[in-house]
């Protein structure tokens, strides 16, 4: 299926304009954070802008980095379908959501180092 110009792999991954399957990107080890390519970041950031987790390949990759998809709960659905937020309300919901992301790190460092 084309995603944003790119095309995912039945197993999630990312395929070249080809369609050959390239590797899986992306995954946590004893040894630390394994990033992917910038390519493959940047097809990884096209496909979540465009279908958000319903992308195998973002799922996939989220969920080989430690984070657990089920419980991540879009922004979107929480700011009660309004078109548009006030300046103060974005930044509630950046501060929020960045001290999530700080949350969410802190568990991960903590798996890994255990």
């Amino acid at each position: 299926e084309r995603d944003g110009g790119r095309q995912e792999s039945d197993d999630g991954g990312i395929a070249s304009d080809s369609g050959v399957p390239r590797a899986r990107p992306g995954h946590v080890t004893d040894d630390g954070i394994a990033l992917p390519a910038f390519e493959t970041v940047r097809d990884l950031a096209e496909s979540a802008i465009n279908r958000g987790l319903e992308s195998p390949a973002v799922a996939g990759y989220l969920e080989r980095m430690g984070f657990t998809v089920s419980d991540y709960h879009p922004i979107s659905t929480q700011i009660d379908g309004r078109q548009y937020v006030t300046k103060a309300d974005a930044r509630e919901l950046r501060l929020e959501y960045a001290s999530r992301l700080e949350e969410d790190v802190e568990e991960l460092v903590a798996a890994v180092g255990s």
